[in-house]
């Protein structure tokens, strides 16, 4: 079987650096010189690397698959149908979507619109090249690279992506004016998704099949590379898959494994957006680290009154849809910053009253919580852990059955689970069972390539620049401590997207800072790096 089962890729536009990304379940990327930009101040690519991995007949991980063993071939399929698409909606919007560059009809749609390469097969060692690019694709008549295959010393393969390059029809940005977050007609960008096979050839002449299509996306740069969104794409397809009943939900809710995640990537949160720092900073109401040791007590009271308390002000997710004249009034009332998560949600921009435009948590979260706020959990927080200490882990640290889900989880985790309006790797498809293959954190295999990106924003940096303050701060941070200010909890903030504009940050996009911890007196602050505007 192939891992990860969706690999994230992310675009770059330096044209020879790159890093493979996140292959451990809660660590960040490890760039080998600690760089997210080369030489010239151009941003690395962040590859994203699939194994293979032999199951035994009760579907226990024997070993890994490798050069070693015999011949790998792999095959990947990207595409951009963007420009082909329909237009974004929101997945509260029942009304047909109308389509994107509707003057293209029939085959010339396909053929002028749909940047699609074909498929690319690739094996051995150290391999890569010219020959394994993904360059034949147009649109607009322009070629519209998409990426490259490589493989390793022990043919994995390695995909990269794009080098972020967004331009409209004709060159004429007067003509095609970026009005819109989401739909620019007359655009296109290089981000790109589709499957990853595999057939395996031992070095006795034996073939063994390669059960389940894994998924590569391309998606836009994450400039704050290390923190992790209260809901992940991981979160979110797992809560499809307990929809589902594809996998089971655990009986115990565990404080280290179910708790401290949530409360942990909240009070991260004041590094990237000066509304978080007013409400989770150091020492703030919302400082659940300082609160750590009473929080995963379930014997302590003061704990008790802390946990009801931090309970009661987090939005209902069953409220979504209320049945009562009771349950809509609730809504109207947990619709508004007084009620967490204070960001907006999957029908657009917050607005008071209107509970679908605020952002709720998955269903087993919230779940999760309410069991934590009654005394429900097992205490198993170890007191001793560093909890703002920064550690790198490789895959080989793990046990080998450990290594899959590792995989699996690793890019899904620092993307954005939600909202998905339309979101920064994937949009509101993955609420829906009918994207993946009847099984958890596997894709449908009969999706043509591109139908994950189709609906995403066109191009990429529309919204990326337009969804500030109330959106996605862990993949573009809205107000951050910049490298020549003062490093101090308290200190000034500053805009991140600061000097750059909606029209502009098609270009300059690669000239803004990665948000990186350095340590002071052993203590970790996350500050702006590597800009160059």
């Amino acid at each position: 079987m192939i891992h990860p089962s969706i690999g994230i890729a992310r675009l770059g536009n330096s044209p020879t650096d790159y890093f493979i990304g996140p292959e451990v379940s809660g660590y960040g990327p490890q760039p080998k010189d600690g760089l997210f930009k080369d030489s010239e101040g151009k941003v690395k690519r962040q590859a994203v690397r699939f194994h293979v991995y032999a199951y035994d007949s009760s579907d226990k991980v024997v070993k890994e698959i490798t050069s070693d063993d015999g011949s790998v071939i792999w095959k990947v399929h990207l595409s951009n149908r963007k420009s082909a698409s329909n237009q974004f909606k929101s997945f509260f919007n029942p009304q047909p979507a109308k389509k994107r560059n509707s003057d293209f009809v029939g085959e010339e749609r396909e053929r002028t619109l749909v940047i699609d390469p074909g498929p690319i097969t690739i094996n051995g060692m150290n391999q890569g090249g010219v020959n394994f690019r993904f360059n034949k694709g147009k649109c607009f008549g322009v070629e519209v690279p998409l990426g490259e295959l490589r493989t390793d010393d022990k043919g994995r393969l390695i995909v990269l992506g794009g080098f972020g390059r967004s331009d409209c029809r004709d060159g004429d940005r007067d003509k095609y004016p970026l009005k819109n977050f989401a739909n620019n007609d007359g655009w296109f960008d290089d981000t790109s998704d589709g499957p990853v096979t595999a057939s395996v050839t031992l070095s006795d002449g034996n073939s063994i099949t390669v059960k389940e299509n894994a998924w590569v996306i391309v998606v836009p740069p994450k400039f704050a590379p290390y923190h992790f969104p209260i809901v992940t794409l991981y979160d979110t397809m797992k809560q499809v898959a307990l929809d589902e009943n594809w996998i089971t939900k655990p009986q115990k809710v565990s404080f280290v494994n179910d708790i401290f995640p949530i409360l942990y990537r909240v009070t991260q949160y004041r590094w990237l957006n000066s509304m978080a720092r007013l409400g989770h900073g150091k020492n703030k109401g919302g400082d659940f680290l300082r609160d750590i040791k009473i929080l995963s007590d379930n014997k302590s009271q003061q704990g008790a009154d802390e946990r009801k308390k931090i309970f009661s002000k987090i939005r209902n997710p069953n409220l979504v849809d209320p049945d009562t004249p009771e349950e809509e009034e609730m809504a109207r009332m947990q619709a508004s910053n007084m009620f967490m998560p204070p960001l907006s949600g999957d029908d657009g921009d917050r607005s008071d009253g209107n509970f679908k435009t605020w952002m709720k948590l998955m269903m087993f979260q919230y779940e999760n919580l309410e069991r934590w706020s009654r005394g429900d959990f097992i205490s198993d927080w170890d007191e001793s852990v560093q909890i703002d200490k920064l550690e790198e882990k490789s895959l080989e640290e793990l046990q080998i059955e450990e290594q899959p889900s590792a995989l699996d989880r690793a890019g899904l985790e620092l993307s954005i689970g939600a909202p998905l309006y339309p979101g920064i790797e994937v949009t509101h498809h993955f609420y829906r069972k009918d994207f993946y293959g009847g099984r958890a954190f596997r894709i449908n295999p009969n999706l043509k390539p591109g139908s994950i990106t189709e609906q995403m924003a066109v191009p990429w940096q529309s919204d990326f620049y337009a969804c500030a303050d109330f959106w996605w701060p862990t993949a573009r941070p809205d107000n951050i401590i910049p490298e020549n200010g003062q490093i101090a909890e308290d200190a000034p903030r500053q805009k991140w997207a600061r000097d750059v504009n909606s029209t502009d940050v098609v270009e300059k996009w690669s000239k803004l800072g990665f948000v990186k911890p350095i340590q002071r007196d052993k203590v970790t602050f996350f500050v702006e790096k590597e800009r160059t505007l």
